[in-house]
């Protein structure tokens, strides 16, 4: 689900949230994921994730994104025209990024209660 994070100006709402956007974690739900530059995309340890997630909730941000490089890319983004966005992409092997995907390969069976 997606909220939006933009107020009307009229109130305030007593609620506050932090949207969270980690690249792939090393976790079975993204067996196969291969970074084509793991140096400035790596597979974020779930630690660090969580970490990063409280860190964020603590002091109220309203956005994190891991790792840092994808603020920058998201800022060039904005910037550039749709075709040079494309080849960015293209370039950086997001479209490539999921071709030997596998997910959880054991997935435990729910245990059955009589």
């Amino acid at each position: 689900a997606v909220v939006s994070t933009q107020s009307t100006g009229q109130e305030k709402l007593p609620i506050e949230f932090t949207m969270v956007n980690p690249y792939f974690i090393k976790t079975g739900m993204f067996e196969g994921v291969i970074s084509k530059w793991p140096f400035f995309m790596p597979m974020l340890e779930t630690g660090y994730v969580g970490d990063k997630i409280i860190q964020a909730v603590e002091h109220n941000r309203v956005i994190v994104v891991m790792p840092r490089i994808f603020y920058y890319l998201m800022l060039v983004k904005a910037f550039c025209p749709d075709r040079l966005s494309y080849t960015v992409n293209k370039f950086m092997g997001t479209f490539e990024v999921m071709e030997h995907f596998r997910g959880r390969q054991n997935v435990p069976e729910k245990s059955k209660t009589s």
